[in-house]
């Protein structure tokens, strides 16, 4: 008998030592491994496989993100610009550099050169979008938008009803 793998979700994590004898792997994001795997059927068998290759965020993400970061820029009356440096400041902070003389105070980039991790543009997205549930904006689905073919299926992370609501944690 033959069988086919079809992958339900990926994690990033690192194994990490717990106690003296244990090592154990720790999701980059908990929230998101515990939405995704409460997903799942249970007693049915799972396979679970290690990779080095961390997949990055897709074009449509980042459009998504964009658009976004437009609506929350029309209300607000700050640029595209100004609003998504913002949001990527408040999701995921900033550290300082130093490089000779100068110092910065930078944050993680989408750009595709730096090849910004998929779970973690997930994550990014979910906050836009409380951002915008915060500030009472509608936001068109995806499908209304067109990011998504008439029959691919929507699976909102944190299970968010239609109209974007309080995530389920």
């Amino acid at each position: 008998m033959s069988s086919t793998n079809k992958e339900i979700f990926s994690v990033i994590g690192e194994f990490k030592q717990m106690e003296e004898f244990r090592r154990a792997f720790v999701p980059d994001s908990p929230s998101y491994y515990k939405d995704r795997s409460n997903r799942q059927p249970l007693n049915k068998k799972y396979t679970v496989s290690f990779s080095t290759k961390i997949p990055t965020r897709s074009q449509s993400q980042l459009a998504y993100h964009f658009v976004l970061c437009e609506y929350i820029s029309e209300h607000t009356g700050f640029t595209v610009s100004e609003t998504h440096e913002l949001l990527m400041r408040e999701k995921w902070g900033t550290k300082l550099i130093k490089i000779g003389k100068y110092s910065q105070s930078v944050r993680e980039s989408v750009a595709d050169i730096a090849k910004f991790p998929l779970p973690k543009m997930v994550e990014q997205i979910t906050f836009d979008l409380s951002v915008c549930a915060d500030l009472e904006i509608r936001v068109p689905s995806k499908k209304e938008l067109g990011y998504l073919d008439e029959d691919e299926k929507i699976e909102p992370f944190n299970n968010y009803p239609e109209d974007i609501g309080t995530p389920n944690f």
